[in-house]
């Protein structure tokens, strides 16, 4: 008697896709659906769904095993190792974007920085909860107000652990000496908003030509003197900017960066209130995404270049990767190995909670750095953040690489329980996963190549492309 382990399917054009618990997936005849049931399988079916961990010959075959060591590892919960942590050691900044996300301080402002009791209360919190080695993302405000905090904090990660890594997220309107000094170091990187030309930044974020064209010039200025390695861009998409996706990825690929993240304004925090689109349904920007994900193909064609969100989906579809963004994850595990801390203290599961936050629209905090963390809190967060267990995605095929994102439906929809197909995070995912996966139904050569070469990150396309033989 065969024994039928779990599977789930989902119709595309004249095929059906089937995908195992473990994220085995292969492409059939919708007919093969009732045979399976019915236990009905040709030879060449029992030998494909077998290869699937679909069907094994008995309970204690190395499929079924191997499924149970895979959900172990998956599931198990491990002790709190914080290895990537993001400070906010000012909230002051010498800027007004649009969509700001969190309530920033004028410049000249008192009372938004860190002082030596954060910083003492924070020796204590990575002592106890930091891992051996750790990301430490400085967030604000703008972080090179505070280039003195950037070095206590450094000093403290080195007392506690083994290897750091720290990035400053940072306008680069200006480059002070204090915040140079820390751009020729090894383990120090640079992530800086880039929305487009000189035109599209005034308008989003400088509000200053005169600004627009410092930061440019700053940027230009860290690509030569200390590579496009240091330095790392991420764009913000408006209803303004969404027109024309080939000019912003031009942009990026011209700088010598080797992908973009397309990221739609969040509705989160105060660019909610001025940034209405925010709140449109996923299908107002699949047109979009489809144009931008074209001109990537042809990119593609002499050189690497990403969307960083969907090579990041194409990691966990043929890599196994865990993926990128832990919000998007299954299970979340927040505050599990990632934790925010704000200005004041505050700690938080992720920057977007820190938004919802700071605008009242809901408390996410999970405690303090000098009250220590709401285990209660933590858990209550944790049990929304797990696909396996909600009646919406507990048969959907794309289940074994997805997640679900709490936050954003609290933050556009007030509630975490409403049906996840009128979401814009499950519209959004199940638009991706069915763009992928129609490339690999129909055999689209170009673009196997190119989810090849993504998922081993990789300028030249392995020559084995077994795993899409699907």
């Amino acid at each position: 008697m065969t024994t039928l382990l779990p599977l789930r399917y989902r119709d595309m054009d004249d095929k059906v896709i089937i995908t195992s618990e473990g994220g085995d997936f292969g492409f059939f005849s919708p007919s093969i659906i009732p045979r399976i049931i019915d236990d009905e399988l040709n030879i060449q079916e029992r030998d494909r769904l077998s290869a699937m961990r679909i069907i094994a010959p008995n309970e204690d075959d190395w499929r079924v095993k191997s499924l149970a060591l895979q959900s172990r590892r998956k599931y198990s919960r491990k002790n709190r190792s914080i290895s990537y942590l993001m400070v906010v050691p000012t909230l002051r900044c010498n800027l007004a974007c649009s969509y700001c996300q969190v309530s920033r301080a004028p410049e000249d402002a008192k009372g938004f920085d860190w002082d030596e009791t954060h910083l003492t209360a924070l020796d204590q919190f990575i002592a106890e909860h930091g891992a051996d080695k750790i990301k430490i993302e400085f967030q604000g405000g703008e972080v090179s107000l505070r280039p003195d905090m950037i070095s206590a904090v450094e000093e403290i990660a080195n007392r506690h652990c083994s290897e750091i890594e720290m990035v400053a997220c940072t306008n680069l309107v200006d480059i002070s000496p204090e915040f140079e000094k820390f751009f020729g170091r090894e383990n120090f990187y640079i992530s800086t908003s880039l929305d487009g030309d000189i035109e599209a930044m005034s308008a989003n974020r400088t509000h200053s030509m005169e600004a627009a064209k410092s930061n440019f010039k700053n940027i230009q200025y860290v690509i030569d003197r200390y590579g496009i390695d240091k330095i790392s861009f991420l764009p913000t998409i408006t209803e303004q900017t969404k027109n024309d996706p080939e000019a912003l990825i031009d942009l990026y690929a011209s700088l010598g960066a080797s992908g973009i993240f397309l990221r739609p304004v969040n509705h989160m925090g105060f660019a909610r209130k001025r940034h209405q689109e925010a709140k449109d349904e996923f299908g107002a920007w699949k047109e979009f995404f489809i144009q931008a994900l074209e001109h990537i193909k042809t990119l593609n064609q002499t050189q690497y270049f990403e969307e960083v969100y969907v090579a990041d989906l194409v990691r966990k579809i043929f890599a196994g990767d865990l993926g990128a963004f832990i919000d998007f994850r299954s299970p979340s595990a927040f505050l599990r190995d990632m934790a925010v801390i704000d200005f004041d203290g505050t700690i938080y599961p992720s920057d977007e909670a820190r938004m919802l936050t700071r605008t009242r629209h809901v408390d996410l905090s999970v405690g303090t750095l000098f009250e220590g963390l709401d285990e209660e809190k933590i858990a209550t967060l944790n049990s929304v953040a797990l696909n396996e267990t909600h009646p919406d995605c507990i048969h959907c095929a794309y289940m074994p690489y997805c997640g679900v994102d709490p936050i954003d439906d609290l933050s556009r929809y007030n509630r975490v329980d409403l049906p996840k197909i009128e979401t814009w995070f499950c519209n959004k995912q199940l638009f991706f996963f069915d763009w992928i996966f129609e490339k690999i139904r129909s055999k689209d050569a170009d673009w196997v190549q190119i989810f090849s070469r993504w998922a081993h990150r990789t300028a030249a396309a392995p020559k084995n492309l077994d795993p899409f033989n699907a």
